[in-house]
């Protein structure tokens, strides 16, 4: 005997993707990148975001009743697709976007203002760090160029409180272009297992983008790298000005600063050469920041067996480049 149910054409992972694909596009939301159709939530890049951010949360549902749900935490606004036309997604209302936009930046704003408040009285209280006279330092084979130690105290949600992580807590401020201290990287002695396990921390809620570390005097080469270890490592064997980016989304807009800074320069970026990453983030970013400043890119070489990704890890391994 005949079914008479009639099959659902989104049952189809392709149908489904994009009918979920014409449902964002009707919010404003258009995804560059292949859609994930397994049931489970995914982080994904919108055009017209900031390079590097994954504001868009997505969950496709393909069982049942195929059904998508998605948060957009750059505006704000939500979304639901159901294949059966029921609860549709409703188109939300320019005015309230707008308002929930705007709600959302003041919000951050505020977040990074009162952070910047608390890492300048950090940083002030701070004692400062000599030579190589902190774990990580001499870890890393570098010296201090102006950095602190300070006190990491942390809120804990399960108690309720601040707690602190470590006395001994090394601090690299993050300044803008103007110089102003605006968040700060905290480098433990070791790995705590109070952060995951992990020896860096940011505060929830800083600030990073378009924020950096300067290391030396001003040079007609200036290079930037992502981490604080490997641009100390590149100074001190170069002498180059070098800049902190704190991480590979940062790199083109710190690339940015340091052209409109400095005109004439020569710009290096230094990339990580993340090859046991999707997509290399480490290169990719490093070449798109080399070209919105007409800049070059350096890639450490590592042989196949090597667990290395940065310009610290090579030197750590008594080898470096003949030119840089």
């Amino acid at each position: 005997m005949a079914s008479d149910t009639v099959p659902n054409p989104a049952t189809n992972s392709n149908n489904l993707e994009t009918e979920v694909r014409r449902a964002l596009k009707a919010q404003g939301i258009v995804i560059p990148e292949p859609l994930v159709v397994d049931g489970k939530l995914h982080r994904y890049h919108a055009e017209g975001h900031r390079s590097g951010s994954r504001n868009i949360a997505l969950t496709i549902h393909p069982d049942g009743i195929p059904n998508a749900l998605w948060w957009d935490h750059k505006s704000g606004v939500r979304g639901r697709w159901r294949s059966d036309g029921c609860n549709q997604f409703a188109a939300v209302d320019p005015e309230e976007m707008n308002a929930r936009h705007a709600a959302r930046v003041r919000e951050i704003q505020r977040r990074h203002l009162q952070i910047s408040a608390r890492v300048q009285r950090e940083w002030a209280k701070a004692r400062p760090c000599r030579g190589d006279g902190h774990p990580y330092l001499k870890r890393k084979g570098i010296k201090s160029h102006g950095l602190r130690i300070g006190t990491l105290r942390v809120f804990l949600p399960e108690r309720g409180c601040l707690a602190q992580v470590s006395a001994n807590t090394l601090m690299i401020p993050m300044i803008d272009a103007a110089g102003t201290i605006w968040a700060a990287q905290y480098i433990l002695p070791d790995k705590n297992t109070l952060l995951a396990p992990r020896d860096k921390h940011f505060l929830a809620g800083s600030r990073l983008d378009g924020l950096y570390f300067p290391i030396g005097k001003r040079t007609p080469t200036v290079v930037i790298a992502e981490g604080a270890a490997t641009a100390t490592t590149i100074h001190e064997r170069t002498g180059h000005h070098t800049l902190v980016a704190f991480c590979a989304g940062n790199l083109p807009s710190v690339a940015k600063i340091a052209r409109a800074k400095y005109p004439q320069a020569r710009i290096i970026i230094a990339a990580d050469d993340d090859r046991f990453t999707d997509g290399n983030p480490g290169v990719r970013f490093a070449t798109e920041a080399a070209e919105a400043v007409d800049g070059t890119v350096k890639i450490p070489k590592f042989f196949w067996h090597e667990t290395g990704t940065d310009f610290n890890d090579l030197a750590l391994l008594g080898r470096w480049p003949d030119e840089f």
